[in-house]
């Protein structure tokens, strides 16, 4: 049988078949050519457009080939001499042909041996070129397969080293931020200092110093008599919140908050 291959629906679509051989068994000449076209038609298709797959390109390349081959063991042999030439030796009467011991004339000579016959020049030259197109063919697209992993390969790589640039920049960024507010506790600290300097009485307001994020604690006391009135762990939560060591004994907490705000 030489029926025509199942090919995928996106392939038929895209280059339709050609009409059904007569004999599958006997093609014709055009018969054979157009198989021959067909396949290379399905093979330029396969470098251009993804609906046509290998698979498409192999049982087409089969289908033309067995075409072909049925073609050629289909042609007529050359007719074979025949042996026993006509210079045969004479016969006593003459140039006749020669006799039998019997007297009558002699039976003809069986034909000789004919050597089989292999498949024509042409198309020993035609199929080495079809093998060699189609090995080139395979090469070919050995060659993009592996341009389209490097190509993909190239693109992980590039996004990759995206990735680590964007963490870079978080990095810096959150670095920039907290060395912002550092700035920014600076210099509030350093302009509550200056306005607690002057709070000498007990009703005199305190400004209050921010830590190193630049937060401002709860529960700051208002005057320097609400700090004084401060129990120890009062001030000690005031003095873990800015980062200080802590204190024993409400007097002693008091003091070293006191001259940590910057009170005379």
């Amino acid at each position: 049988m030489n029926d025509f291959p199942q090919l995928s629906q996106e392939c038929l679509l895209l280059c339709p078949p050609p009409p059904a051989q007569l004999d599958q068994q006997e093609p014709t000449v055009h018969e054979v050519a157009t198989a021959i076209e067909y396949g290379h038609k399905i093979k330029s298709l396969r470098l251009t457009s993804k609906a046509v797959t290998d698979e498409d390109v192999v049982h087409v390349e089969i289908w033309s080939k067995n075409s072909l081959t049925k073609f050629v063991r289909n042609l007529p042999e050359s007719p074979g001499g025949i042996g026993g030439g006509l210079g045969g030796p004479e016969s006593p009467g003459g140039g006749g042909p020669p006799e039998s011991p019997e007297g009558g004339p002699a039976p003809p000579a069986p034909p000789a041996p004919q050597e089989p016959q292999g498949p024509p020049d042409w198309f020993i030259q035609f199929n080495n070129n079809f093998n060699n197109n189609f090995n080139n063919f395979n090469n070919n697209l050995n060659n993009l397969n592996n341009n389209l992993n490097n190509l993909n390969n190239n693109f992980n790589n590039l996004n990759n080293k995206l990735v680590a640039l964007n963490n870079n920049q978080n990095v810096m960024t959150r670095l920039l931020n907290n060395l912002q507010d550092s700035l920014r506790a600076v210099h509030q600290n350093s302009f509550a200092r200056d306005q607690n300097r002057f709070a000498v009485n007990l009703d005199d307001d305190l400004v209050p110093l921010h830590n190193d994020n630049n937060a401002a604690p709860p529960n700051f006391p208002g005057t320097r008599g609400d700090l004084l009135g401060l129990s120890a762990n009062r001030c000690n939560t005031l003095l873990v919140f800015y980062g200080q060591p802590r204190g024993v004994g409400a007097v002693a907490c008091r003091h070293m908050l006191a001259r940590f705000l910057g009170l005379p």
